[in-house]
């Protein structure tokens, strides 16, 4: 299967939460300009956020009235600090950032825009562990604690 067949049905998923949200906000708008929406990424590359960038890229949003801002943070924790501020109108994060609203953060989650997370890997030096079984007892790291990989 090519890599586009597999990104259109996320792309679809993607598109259709931004222009539900955008909905909204520009029925209350009477103004004709691109209505303005700024959308965060919890980290600047990342294979589910792609739809957003070819968006913004091939004028998707454009074409249906809207002007996206796209805003990259270092991990979910700075972003659920821009969405506290009102500095976001929407965020692009990982499962994690649902425990945010325990945590008290206004914050919903309303679409799962990819399944489980298989872009993640443990990376190892040449040197070091060939199997699974050779990773026990050794220490891993992780971004940030509470993250995704952690």
């Amino acid at each position: 299967m090519s890599m586009n067949a597999l990104l259109r049905p996320v792309f679809r998923t993607f598109a259709g939460m931004l222009l539900l949200a955008a909905a909204g906000a520009m029925l209350a708008s009477s103004v004709s300009a691109a209505e303005k929406l700024r959308v965060g990424k919890a980290v600047p590359e990342a294979f589910s956020f792609v739809p957003l960038d070819i968006g913004i890229r091939k004028g998707f949003f454009a074409r249906n009235g809207l002007e996206i801002e796209s805003i990259a943070f270092a991990g979910d924790a700075r972003m659920q600090q821009a969405m506290a501020s009102d500095s976001l109108d929407i965020a692009l994060g990982s499962g994690p950032a649902m425990a945010f609203i325990v945590k008290g953060s206004p914050i919903k989650g309303v679409a799962a825009m990819a399944g489980p997370p298989l872009l993640l890997a443990i990376v190892v030096r040449p040197d070091g562990p060939k199997t699974v079984a050779d990773l026990k007892g050794k220490t891993v790291s992780v971004s940030t604690a509470g993250s995704l990989t952690y």
